[in-house]
C-alpha cells in the first residue's frame, strides 16, 4: 500500500457526482432509483468520507446518524454505509486503512457503531459482529388462499405509520427510533423510486404496512409491520396478486410457518454492530458483557431492525 499522498477526509462538493457514479456501480441492485433519490434529497457532504491517493478518489464510506433503542435506553450511533475501494486498488490494504481510521474516530464519539454488510464476514476483522439476525421467508402465491383487498391503500399517513411502528417495536430492542419526518421522507422516496408501500386499514385504524421492491417475478418485502396475523396475511396476499413469489424479511422470532405452513426461511444478517466502549456499556446497563452480540441480548428481548431503516 502506498501511503505517500494518501488522505482520508470529508468529501468535497465537486466530488459528489463521482461518488454517486461509484455507488451506482457497486450498490445499484435492485433499485438504482433509490441511489438517485438519496443523492438528491438526503446526501450531505459532512457525513461522507473519501480515500484519495495522488488526487484520485479510490474509496469511500458514509456515516448515517441514528438513535438506537437498546434495552430501554436510546444511544446515539452511526450506520456506516456505502463502503468501497475501487477494483484496481482492492487487496492492497486500503480498505483496512480506511476502516481502522473510521473505527478509531468513532470510538471516542459513540458507544456502539453499526455497519451495513454487503458481503458476509467482510467487517469481522474490524470488531463488528452479527447482532441483527433476520429470517428471509420465501412465500409462493399458492400458499395463501385469496383474500379480500378491502382496506388496502397506497396512501401513506405519517402519523398512523409512526404509531404502528411504535406499537410493533415495543416487543423488541435494537431498532432505530423514527419520527413523523421519517415517514414524510419515506412517502417522497416511494413516489420517485421502485419501492412501493401499502397500508391496510380496518375501521379507520392502521393494521399493517408493507414495503416492497418488485424485481421481475419476485417481490422483496423489506419491512412488514402488523397488529395481527390476519393483517399480515392481507398485505402478503395483496403483494402476491402482483408477483408469484415473495422474499419477506422478518426478525428471527417471527415464525411465519405457523400461519403459512409451507413457507421456508433462510437466515441472514444485513447489519453488524461494534462495541466501542465495553466498560462504559457495562456501567450504563449494570452488566458484565464482553462482546457486541452479548450486548444486544443482555436482557432477553428479541432484536428487530428493519432493512428499510
Amino acid at each position: 500500500m502506498n501511503t505517500n499522498n494518501l488522505h482520508f477526509r470529508q468529501i468535497k462538493p465537486d466530488e459528489v457526482s463521482l461518488l454517486k457514479e461509484y455507488w451506482l456501480h457497486f450498490f445499484s441492485q435492485p433499485d438504482s432509483l433509490a441511489i438517485d433519490y438519496y443523492f438528491q434529497y438526503e446526501f450531505r457532504c459532512h457525513k461522507s468520507y473519501v480515500l484519495v491517493l495522488d488526487g484520485e478518489l479510490i474509496g469511500s464510506a458514509t456515516l448515517e446518524p441514528y438513535e438506537l433503542e437498546l434495552h430501554g435506553k436510546v444511544l446515539q450511533t452511526s450506520l456506516i454505509v456505502g463502503v468501497f475501494v475501487i477494483e484496481k486498488f482492492q487487496g492492497q490494504g486500503y480498505m483496512t486503512f480506511m476502516m481502522n481510521y473510521l473505527t478509531k474516530y468513532l470510538e471516542s464519539r459513540e458507544m456502539v457503531t453499526c455497519i451495513q454488510e454487503e458481503v458476509q464476514g467482510l467487517y469481522n476483522r474490524y470488531g463488528f459482529e452479527d447482532a441483527f439476525p433476520q429470517n428471509i421467508w420465501e412465500i409462493k402465491r399458492y400458499m395463501i388462499p385469496p383474500m379480500s383487498s378491502e382496506g388496502i391503500r397506497y396512501v401513506l399517513d405519517p402519523a398512523d405509520c409512526l404509531e404502528l411502528y411504535e406499537h410493533f417495536t415495543r416487543y423488541f430492542t435494537g431498532y432505530f427510533k423514527r419520527d413523523v419526518k421519517y415517514y414524510e421522507n419515506l412517502r417522497q422516496e416511494v413516489h420517485v423510486t421502485k419501492k412501493q408501500m401499502i397500508s391496510y386499514y380496518e375501521q379507520h385504524q392502521l393494521m399493517a404496512t408493507g414495503l416492497v421492491i418488485f424485481d421481475q417475478e419476485v417481490g422483496y418485502v423489506t419491512e412488514l409491520l402488523y397488529r395481527d396475523s390476519k393483517s399480515l396475511l392481507t398485505v402478503l396476499n395483496y403483494f402476491l396478486s402482483m408477483v408469484p413469489t415473495l422474499k419477506v424479511h422478518t426478525s428471527k422470532i417471527e415464525d411465519l410457518s405457523k400461519i403459512i405452513e409451507e413457507a421456508t426461511a433462510e437466515s441472514s444478517n444485513w447489519m453488524k454492530i461494534r462495541l466501542n466502549d465495553r466498560d462504559a456499556f457495562n456501567r450504563l446497563y449494570k452488566v458484565d458483557i464482553k462482546r457486541a452480540q452479548s450486548a444486544m441480548t443482555a436482557f432477553g428481548k428479541p432484536v428487530f431492525n428493519s432493512q428499510s431503516s
